[in-house]
């Protein structure tokens, strides 16, 4: 009998672990909206904090501030954004995601996490290549974005035979690198080489000194297709 208690309360016991485990990603995105604004839910679940809801899209302004920026600095680009942008039947935040080539997400603690974006990584040589950066800042964070890679140009290693690559952000007094805290943003990204054929950069994010997501990757290995 005493055998049987046993048993049977072993039984309990693994089966209240089971269900503590399927209820944490919950109890982690319930944590993770603790103190911020009612209007801002973020999503969450046991790899981290990274990622806001589908449906957030930018304010009115912003997308504004966005197009005048791509006109000022390309103007077939800008009209290829806005045209999709606007497209009847499509949803504003794919049509704007198809033109990433980066997706930068800083979670709460301030740290980046970098993927690729859905953009087709190939660029024309000798001209530049525009393409859109989307952060994601749940963190609300203010400070300037950088982009560094060991595959960039540099007057400090003009003789590295590795380094191929050329890449400018586009700012101006409407869309300044510095971040304003929004929740969700885009920034301008152009990039240049001399070279064809497919090549390789290691492209890295961060706003500041020890912001690099050390759980995670605040780099992220992309392959470009260089064509005349």
């Amino acid at each position: 009998m005493r055998h049987l208690i046993m048993i049977g309360s072993l039984a309990i016991t693994l089966l209240a672990g089971e269900r503590s485990r399927a209820q944490e990603p919950a109890v982690l995105a319930e944590l993770s909206n603790v103190n911020q604004p009612a209007n801002v839910k973020m999503v969450c679940n046991e790899q981290g904090c990274h990622q806001l809801p589908a449906g957030t899209l930018m304010t009115a302004k912003q997308r504004d501030q966005l197009i005048a920026t791509l006109v000022s600095a390309d103007k077939a680009f800008a009209d290829q954004v806005s045209t999709s942008y606007h497209c009847e039947h499509c949803d504003p935040q794919e049509t704007l995601d198809a033109f990433c080539l980066l997706t930068v997400s800083i979670n709460p603690e301030s740290r980046v996490k970098v993927d690729a974006g859905k953009a087709t990584p190939v660029l024309r040589t000798a001209q530049w290549n525009y393409f859109l950066i989307k952060i994601q800042n749940l963190a609300g964070v203010t400070a300037p974005l950088s982009i560094s890679s060991d595959q960039m140009l540099d007057p400090k290693h003009a003789s590295d035979r590795f380094r191929w690559l050329e890449s400018q952000w586009i700012e101006n007094k409407a869309l300044p690198m510095t971040l304003t805290g929004e929740r969700l943003e885009y920034r301008v990204l152009r990039v240049r080489t001399d070279h064809e054929g497919k090549r390789a950069a290691v492209c890295a994010m961060d706003v500041g000194q020890g912001t690099a997501d050390i759980g995670f990757r605040n780099d992220v290995l992309l392959t470009f297709h260089c064509t005349r």
